[in-house]
């Protein structure tokens, strides 16, 4: 059994790890420079508005001073899916753990802090993204983040 403790909101300094984190996921899905850096400029600039209008939150675990993984949480206004009519929803986003730290119940715990936040904020849960290795598999075979 392993215990994991819980991860730390990110502030604005710590931007960078988030985005260091999303690199190394691209790269372990097989895109090329031309496809991530593009990738990461945008996910810099939603970052940074969604952790100033809060609308969105990232979570990052340390190991011995250094980031090993995180996740997004992020806010929308509403939805409309098959009748489903929600006012206020959450998704869970860019889930990632470095492979070295893989299968310790990091994640899962990473997500569950990540949920937490989008309840804490008044929203209705929506399904989760397919964990890392789906994800990635999506990722390298064409499909969208």
């Amino acid at each position: 059994m392993f215990l994991v403790a819980m991860a730390i909101r990110i502030t604005e300094s710590e931007f960078q790890h988030v985005l260091a984190l999303l690199r190394s996921m691209l790269v372990e899905a097989g895109l090329g420079k031309w496809e991530i850096d593009p990738w990461l400029a945008k996910a810099a600039a939603r970052l940074a508005q969604n952790h100033q209008d809060g609308t969105g939150a990232y979570f990052l675990e340390y190991v011995d001073g250094s980031p090993v993984g995180m996740v997004g949480a992020s806010l929308h206004d509403h939805h409309a899916f098959l009748s489903l009519k929600i006012q206020r929803y959450g998704c869970v986003v860019d889930a990632y753990v470095l492979p070295a730290h893989r299968r310790t119940g990091l994640e899962q715990q990473l997500r569950a802090d990540a949920v937490a936040w989008i309840r804490q904020a008044g929203a209705v849960v929506l399904d989760a993204p397919p964990p890392n290795v789906a994800r990635l598999a999506a990722i390298s075979g064409g499909g969208k983040l």
